[in-house]
């Protein structure tokens, strides 16, 4: 007999879970990560001799932070549990206060996003050559780098999203927001010869991508598998479906897209999401500049070996700066000592003051 579920919380959170899935409309995945922080919220309080997860005060949600703190979580998990309950309980704002009002994010180092180069890419696309699966693969590739698709939006789109004649899917994201994305020349080659192959009765409806997930279709987990097989043949390991979403945004950015056009492309609600991008591409256009123009690195010498004069002038100033740092440290040292040691009065010392070009040729028309 299955045993019967005696948690307090649980009905409250069975309804903020409808609530997410009903009202807010988010996708599975956020829903069951919203679900679980709040469950394990409710968890960490009764070990804490809390009540229940309405009755939380400021207090119990910082013991809560503390207690993961403690436990090895980082701050990037734990600024996402925060998020978590700071919608749980902006959701219950009309019955009770809000413990989370007042409480800091947890302040995290934001990594840059690994981008594949243009080269990399387009060997990674490339690598499914022959069959009826790789003729799928390099689809599920192509929509991925092509046109920026998350692999939700991929695994959740249906054979009359995509209009081959107008070179353009229909893409439904994040929070049931719905936009339109153009496929370029090369995705529409490969999405073509996919259906063209597809088993079946023909039929222009159902999903794009049949499978046995969650409606019949491929799940998210199988696009993952597909991705790195194809990455690791390609020579690129360790690539996972959303890297090709990075990449599309930034070689879009290298070759002088608008933010806020790649912002639309990409579905995103804050421009300030689509601008970690530009962060990528200034560094890759620093370590270009840097690796190729001749005058990247300060010279040396002259043409005849004679000291040029910018490499004089950083030798001046290098020369300056470290006799400035002599007399902070002198100074320093002196302020240590006592009046009586250096037989002076007491003064306070000074303030220390491409696709790439350089890639195989591919040019289907419209690419």
């Amino acid at each position: 007999m299955r045993r019967r579920d005696t948690n307090p919380n649980a009905p409250l959170i069975e309804e903020f879970r409808r609530h997410l899935t009903l009202e807010r409309r988010l996708s599975p995945h956020t829903v069951r990560a919203y679900v679980s922080d709040l469950s394990q919220f409710a968890r960490v309080l009764r070990l804490l001799g809390e009540g229940r997860v309405e009755e939380a005060t400021r207090e119990g949600v910082r013991a809560y932070l503390a207690y993961l703190h403690a436990s090895g979580v980082g701050a990037r998990s734990l600024a996402r549990k925060l998020a978590s309950l700071r919608s749980f309980f902006g959701w219950l704002t009309d019955r009770l206060p809000d413990p989370t009002r007042a409480l800091s994010r947890p302040k995290e180092r934001r990594a840059l996003p690994r981008v594949l180069s243009e080269s990399q890419a387009h060997a990674l696309v490339e690598a499914p050559a022959n069959g009826r699966e790789a003729r799928r693969d390099r689809a599920i590739l192509e929509l991925l780098y092509g046109s920026g698709l998350r692999v939700s939006e991929l695994v959740g789109a249906n054979v009359e999203d995509v209009d081959l004649q107008a070179r353009l899917i229909h893409v439904r994201g994040k929070g049931g927001k719905e936009r339109i994305v153009p496929m370029g020349g090369f995705c529409v080659e490969a999405v073509t010869a996919y259906l063209t192959g597809r088993p079946g009765d023909g039929s222009w409806h159902g999903p794009l991508f049949p499978g046995r997930g969650p409606g019949g279709r491929l799940s998210p987990r199988t696009v993952q598998r597909i991705v790195a097989r194809w990455a690791s043949r390609a020579g690129v390991g360790g690539v996972h479906p959303h890297v090709l979403r990075h990449t599309f945004a930034t070689h879009l950015l290298d070759r002088g897209a608008e933010l806020r056009a790649v912002q639309e492309l990409l579905g995103h609600a804050s421009l300030a999401t689509t601008q970690l991008y530009t962060h990528l591409t200034l560094e890759r256009i620093r370590t270009a500049y840097e690796q190729a123009h001749p005058h990247a690195g300060a010279p040396r010498k002259g043409p005849r070996g004679e000291r040029s004069p910018s490499a004089e002038a950083q030798e001046s100033t290098g020369h300056h700066r470290e006799r400035k740092a002599a007399m902070v440290s002198t100074n320093s040292v002196r302020a240590e000592e006592s009046p009586a040691e250096r037989g002076a009065p007491s003064i306070d010392p000074p303030p220390t003051n491409q696709r790439s070009a350089s890639s195989p040729s591919r040019n289907p028309e419209g690419a």
